[in-house]
């Protein structure tokens, strides 16, 4: 009888251990793909930025040769840049 009691004893132990441990593995899986989303997302932040400045350098261009007295500034929220002269 008693050891009975123990074998289930050693099995409760078992499975919350094997619980435990794929939880914790959960969560670290968890944590990394974070991470790795994050560092890709500013990475494309940054890319689409860089885009954004040469696309604004080159609509510059165009409205000022489209009007050439043009006075003033104004705005491309697309490019989130100021044209000014």
């Amino acid at each position: 009888m008693n050891s009975r009691k123990l074998g289930g004893f050693i099995a409760t132990t078992a499975v919350i251990l094997l619980s435990t441990g794929c939880l914790i593995f959960a969560l670290v899986v968890s944590a990394a793909s974070m991470s790795y989303a994050d560092t890709v997302a500013r990475r494309e932040y940054r890319i689409q930025k860089e885009l954004n400045r040469r696309a604004c350098a080159d609509t510059r261009e165009l409205v000022l040769a489209k009007d050439y007295f043009f006075v003033g500034s104004t705005t491309i929220a697309e490019f989130d840049c100021v044209i000014q002269r």
